[in-house]
């Protein structure tokens, strides 16, 4: 089985700041929506200290959801992705999610009709 988990070290790798404020925002919410979960009991590797800052306490494995893997191939197909950017830009996470996933299904049902018409 091929290894997909991945930490927040190899998104710092990818050039993203890791302790910028927007990315981290982000990167909770798509920890609240469930779209990439810790490969095993260790949490998600950040927490906040005595004041309430931000840290990364551990590096811990992370993947992503069934839920993110489907969204994620919502988004990869440009006419949903176009969609989402001209429609939903101010859309909450999981109203994007919801959208992605079911202009997805849209587009490949219309696909399976003009199939069986041909």
């Amino acid at each position: 089985v091929p290894d997909y988990d991945f930490n927040i070290r190899d998104i710092n790798k990818l050039g993203y700041d890791i302790e910028e404020p927007k990315f981290i925002l982000h990167f909770r919410l798509l920890c609240d929506s469930s779209l990439i979960v810790p490969s095993g009991k260790d949490g998600y590797g950040f927490g906040y200290d005595g004041a309430n800052n931000f840290s990364w306490e551990s590096i811990v494995p992370l993947r992503l959801s069934a839920t993110g893997h489907d969204f994620l191939a919502a988004v990869k197909q440009s006419e949903v992705w176009d969609k989402l950017k001209k429609e939903f830009s101010d859309a909450s996470i999981k109203t994007l999610v919801a959208a992605g996933l079911k202009l997805t299904e849209a587009y490949a049902k219309k696909k399976v009709n003009e199939m069986l018409e041909n």
